[in-house]
């Protein structure tokens, strides 16, 4: 895998992964299509997108080898949670 394929680019700034673990915690993510290059990322294995804005999830689906993915979700709903953290273990789906 080249270098240029470890590079993500998230509101010009660059986060590069290390052992295929891609870390963009707290950087005020609202949309994951903003994230520029992670489309090229098909070995990535772990995704900490926590302490963001994110309120979908979607645009993960050429990440064929993600195996955890990090979130903290803050929420503004009248007596709920003022947040709640998680981490999603993916599993392939069988053919």
């Amino acid at each position: 895998m080249s270098k240029e394929n470890n590079i993500v680019i998230y509101n010009d700034e660059k986060f590069f992964v290390d052992d295929n673990v891609l870390v963009i915690s707290g950087k005020s993510v609202k949309d994951i299509f903003e994230i520029r290059g992670l489309n090229n990322l098909t070995n990535l294995k772990v995704l900490d997108l926590s302490i963001n804005c994110i309120r979908e999830i979607k645009g993960l689906d050429m990440l064929e080898r993600l195996e955890k993915l990090y979130l903290n979700i803050s929420t503004a709903i009248k007596g709920e949670p003022s947040s709640f953290s998680s981490s999603i273990s993916l599993y392939p789906i069988p053919a």
